[in-house]
């Protein structure tokens, strides 16, 4: 049976640095309604005001069913590759990760130039188009620590 993970404070703080909490909602590039530490949904309206203290139930609350999932796949052997993958979908989303069959075999061959290739294919902004310098940052510092 695989080992279970939660999230240490190590995707915490990547998610934390990477995303940015803002307490009124906004649009981000794909002119998605956002708040808190990157919360989409229908429970997000224009003009909302949130507490910091909704905003870290929300992050909760949003990671509950990527854990669950990530964990029944067995995919992650220890807790860096864990913290890390769970960076890349919180960042991504579960359908993309799950859709993306060269990220899924590269993580279950445990191969580890696939592995690096298929993190950094999720640096291209999806409204736009465009490489990202912040994106190509965060799976730079996604593969460090899922190497680590």
């Amino acid at each position: 049976m695989a080992q279970t993970f939660q999230p240490s404070i190590n995707f915490v703080n990547m998610v934390h640095g990477s995303e940015g909490c803002r307490l009124t909602a906004y649009r981000d590039s794909g002119d998605v309604l956002t708040i808190g530490w990157g919360h989409t949904g229908k429970d997000v309206y224009e003009g909302q005001v949130i507490t910091l203290d909704q905003a870290n139930q929300l992050f909760i609350s949003d990671c509950s069913v990527d854990i669950n999932w990530l964990n029944m796949t067995g995919l992650c052997k220890n807790q860096n590759e864990f913290d890390a993958c769970m960076d890349l979908l919180y960042n991504i989303g579960i359908g993309h990760f799950k859709n993306d069959e060269n990220l899924m075999n590269a993580l279950k061959n445990q191969n580890a130039s696939d592995i690096k290739d298929a993190f950094m294919r999720h640096v291209i902004d999806g409204a736009t188009g465009l490489k990202l310098a912040g994106l190509v940052t965060r799976r730079e510092s996604e593969l460090k620590l899922f190497f680590t």
